[in-house]
């Protein structure tokens, strides 16, 4: 087996020198000491470089990390290079994709339901948390759920939907969606290694969640879907993918949290509070966070169920942070104390 070219993102020499502020960083890692926010690495990239970036012991750079529903950020694009490459439209409805699904009685909602409402959270079905995912029925529980509303009608965050079009993908093209974004994705991003996505029993993705990267993987993935798709000098996502990947699709009001009640695109999240920016976003507080107005992204992964503490965490320093570029540093005097003290050990 070949090895695979490893890329790695360019570094500035300090964070000021791109335009970001030392002290507004310590002040956020100790912020997330004061709240009681564990945070396992950060990475804050402006203008293409890496500004800042530092993991808490045990966790390092080369360790992949479970990064949650930001797993969902990643198959949207696979969709968008599925719909490019016209292996199936946003408008080809899900039943025709599946046929052994479809019931004997006519069901007029399962024959409304489309690519596209997958993608929104608006498929009207409403499969349950307690689903048993040991068995391979993952398919089954998903047309055999009741529905909560006519397709297109009403979004509802569903991370089966995102299964959904990950079973489609791999029936369609006949790979796996880890195979099918390799050349595509992950090998124009230089990931050095194959990522671990967790699969039912038939070897599709779960899509929603189950995907383990290293904090610069998601970086380089956040980078990419704010460049327009662009990477090391090349279009590695098609551009207007990711334009109407990241805009709002749909009103998302299920929540009582601005940040999540701003928009949702085509798995990708706008953020209420900072203007013009959106997230890729995972349980436990994995985010990537793209600033639109400061050619700027934030990634962190973390160990804090309350999603909007931590949101909250980073709006008191990011955008702040983002600052003039300039030649002198204060990341001499204090770079000895930005990082996370290390997880204590377990008995």
């Amino acid at each position: 087996m070949a090895v695979k070219e490893k890329i790695s993102l360019p570094r500035a020499d300090y964070p000021e020198q791109v335009g970001v502020s030392s002290k507004e960083i310590l002040a956020f890692i100790k912020d997330a000491e004061e709240s009681n926010i564990e945070v396992h690495s950060i990475m804050v990239l402006r203008h293409g470089k890496v500004a800042f970036e530092t993991w808490r012991d045990p966790y390092g750079p080369e360790i992949p990390h479970t990064i949650y529903s930001i797993s969902k950020s990643f198959t949207s694009v696979a969709a968008g290079f599925a719909i490019e490459e016209g292996y199936f439209e946003l408008d080809t409805k899900v039943i025709d994709i599946f046929p052994e699904f479809r019931p004997e009685k006519e069901d007029p909602y399962l024959e409304e339901m489309t690519i596209r409402h997958l993608l929104t959270m608006t498929s009207g079905k409403d499969v349950s948390l307690l689903d048993d995912k040991s068995k391979n029925k993952w398919k089954e529980d998903f047309f055999k759920s009741k529905w909560y509303n006519e397709p297109g009608k009403e979004w509802k965050y569903i991370s089966e939907n995102t299964y959904m079009v990950c079973a489609a993908i791999k029936r369609i093209t006949g790979m796996s969606v880890i195979d099918f974004l390799t050349p595509r994705l992950f090998d124009p991003l230089g990931y050095d290694r194959r990522p671990f996505w967790e699969t039912d029993i038939d070897g599709v993705e779960a899509g929603g969640w189950g995907l383990y990267l290293t904090t610069e993987e998601i970086a380089k993935f956040i980078y990419c879907v704010h460049n327009g798709g662009r990477f090391n000098g090349k279009q590695v996502i098609p551009e207007h993918w990711v334009k109407e990947a990241t805009k709002k699709q749909v009103e998302s009001l299920r929540y009582h949290e601005l940040d999540n009640r701003a928009g949702y695109g085509y798995f990708f999240w706008r953020n209420g509070i900072v203007p013009n920016s959106f997230r890729a976003d995972g349980m436990f507080s994995q985010f990537g966070v793209c600033f639109d107005d400061y050619d700027a992204e934030f990634i962190i992964t973390s160990c804090e169920i309350t999603e909007q503490k931590t949101r909250d965490l980073i709006w008191r320093h990011f955008p702040a942070a983002f600052i003039d570029e300039k030649d002198d540093s204060d990341y001499n005097e204090i770079k000895d104390k930005l990082f996370f003290p290390a997880l204590p050990e377990l008995p």
